[in-house]
């Protein structure tokens, strides 16, 4: 869940960097903060690149605390909360939930099973809430830090997703590339040579080659003894029942093999599809970006503009007065 990090130490670089999976989602968590002004949070969500973000001031903080019951100062409050991202200690931990996961849980503490009837304001729906835990000797103490939803993430958050997905999308190009390009191993339609299971199948092949040679010699056994000892139809017999039960073990090995290549087909295709998601996921945040450059851009040249107009209006303005005067 965490990256292996030390022990946190204020003497260290503020901004540190998690990845952590909430209910079975992995998000990457930039906490930047000291003991004495602020607290800023980040979240990105990795497989969509959705971003939630937000400041604390001391004030904020310890009138949460206060509301609790069980007051931090801001200084104790940032040293728990980087304790909690680096599971150094299990009094304190934290959470990720939406707004409805939050109201879900008051109404469960408050014994109301049912779901609030009441209109949700639509500023709540999107919101993400990091919940830091204390727990005490008989007691858990919830810290609610709400976290807004960035629809227009800010240029270098960006150009961190852009990274990250040229990233991924070289990372399984390369695995890609190299696996086919490793000689040997099972060669199938439609099979990339990196999965997993490749071995298992290639096993099995090889045993399916080994049941047809078994056979094989097995019919040729019973040529013999029909010309050579016409008489020893016990044998034969034997024989003959060997046989069936070789063909019958080779038909069940034909019927799982074939059901384990569609199998580790869908599972190619599924992963194929991944990519090309991911890719266009890419495309999106690119041409956002670049839309976001032009635009910035533009903005320029019209406060150039700008400033050039004013300029000539207030010449215009002195030389008027000056044919007054």
């Amino acid at each position: 869940k965490l990256h292996s990090l030390p022990p946190f130490s204020m003497d260290q670089d503020p901004t540190r960097v998690y990845e952590l999976n909430f209910h079975g989602v992995d998000y990457e968590i930039t906490l930047d903060s000291d003991e004495t002004s602020y607290i800023a949070v980040k979240v990105e969500k990795l497989d969509d690149g959705k971003f939630w973000s937000a400041n604390f001031d001391p004030n904020y903080v310890e009138e949460i605390t206060k509301k609790t019951g069980n007051f931090k100062s801001f200084g104790k409050f940032v040293k728990m909360l980087n304790t909690a991202f680096e599971a150094s200690s299990q009094s304190v931990y934290v959470d990720l939930l939406s707004y409805t996961d939050l109201e879900m849980l008051r109404n469960r503490r408050a014994g109301n099973q049912s779901q609030s009837s009441s209109a949700v304001n639509p500023a709540h729906i999107n919101k993400r809430y990091l919940i830091l835990t204390y727990a005490v000797e008989f007691d858990k103490v919830h810290y609610p830090l709400p976290l807004n939803y960035e629809e227009n993430p800010d240029e270098e958050s960006l150009k961190k997703i852009i990274m990250r997905l040229r990233s991924q999308i070289h990372d399984v190009k390369t695995n890609q590339n190299a696996q086919n390009a490793s000689p040997g191993g099972l060669f199938l339609t439609g099979l990339a040579e990196d999965d997993p299971n490749d071995a298992i199948l290639s096993e099995l092949n090889h045993e399916n080659e080994q049941l047809k040679r078994k056979l094989e010699k097995l019919r040729e056994k019973c040529d013999a003894l029909r010309e050579q000892k016409p008489d020893l139809s016990s044998d034969f017999n034997n024989l003959t029942k060997a046989k069936d039960s070789l063909s019958s073990d080779l038909e069940q090995l034909r019927k799982e093999s074939a059901a384990e290549i569609k199998r580790l087909t869908r599972e190619v295709e599924d992963s194929q599809k991944q990519l090309q998601l991911k890719e266009i996921q890419f495309n999106k945040v690119k041409r956002e970006y670049d839309l976001k450059l032009e635009l910035d851009s533009s903005l320029k040249e019209l406060n150039k503009k700008m400033a050039k107009y004013d300029n000539e209006l207030s010449q215009e303005k002195a030389l008027s007065k000056a044919k007054l005067g």
